[in-house]
């Protein structure tokens, strides 16, 4: 089931020590933590937001060029659709 895929993976990926920005949400309430873990599941996992991030020069990412924000608003727009087309109705 994708929900479930979703809440495991989600739960994976967040509990790697230094793996992301979710575990640097310390001060949000856990289920806005879930959200945003699970979010970034289905980012990295059902976007092409990894294979993009390839081709973006690297000095662009640390310094938040205009390259990265598109890439990261186009993630932001393909996670919404993903989970629009798979909420139950």
């Amino acid at each position: 089931m994708l929900a479930t895929e979703i809440a495991v993976g989600a739960v994976e990926q967040a509990a790697r020590l230094g793996g992301g920005r979710v575990g640097r949400a310390g001060s949000l309430p856990v289920d806005q933590r879930a959200e945003l873990a699970a979010r970034a599941f289905v980012r990295h996992r059902y976007t092409d937001y990894d294979e993009r991030l390839l081709g973006v020069d690297p000095l662009a990412i640390e310094m938040d060029g205009v390259e990265y924000r598109r890439v990261k608003r186009d993630a932001h727009r393909a996670v919404e659709a993903f989970l629009a087309a798979h909420r139950r109705r």
